[in-house]
């Protein structure tokens, strides 16, 4: 037992609510934890023809969808994202989507954290 953990010992074991508050704090640092590992993702900066190109998409998108979650083939069935796409490939618009995860852009961020019958969900948020 470490001195910290000497001295607080008996202070601990006659005073319950500090217990749970410890045990609260405990879990709480894990989940932070937890969050941190999963954020470690590896980051790529966007170049600037990726800002170009998502300037002119974010707002398509959020016009098509608002909020509303989304895959790429929905994406591109809808006129006003077909005109801005300017023929991205579907598979390349959801690369570029990948790289924008995340990333506060033109007053949005791009999200992700499902998939549906193997595609990817998308939703646009809107940034405060």
């Amino acid at each position: 037992m470490n001195r910290t953990a000497a001295v607080l010992s008996p202070v601990v074991e006659t005073n319950p609510q500090l217990v749970a508050l410890l045990e609260t704090l405990i879990a709480e640092v894990r989940g932070l934890r937890a969050d941190l590992v999963r954020d470690r993702r590896p980051r790529r900066d966007l170049s600037r023809a990726d800002r170009d190109r998502l300037s002119r998409l974010l707002p398509a998108i959020a016009g098509a969808f608002g909020s509303e979650p989304f895959t790429v083939n929905e994406l591109l069935e809808r006129p006003a994202v077909q005109v801005v796409a300017d023929g991205l490939a579907p598979a390349a618009l959801g690369q570029l989507l990948q790289r924008a995860r995340s990333v506060p852009l033109h007053g949005y961020v791009v999200e992700s954290d499902s998939t549906e019958l193997h595609r990817r969900v998308w939703r646009l948020k809107a940034t405060v």
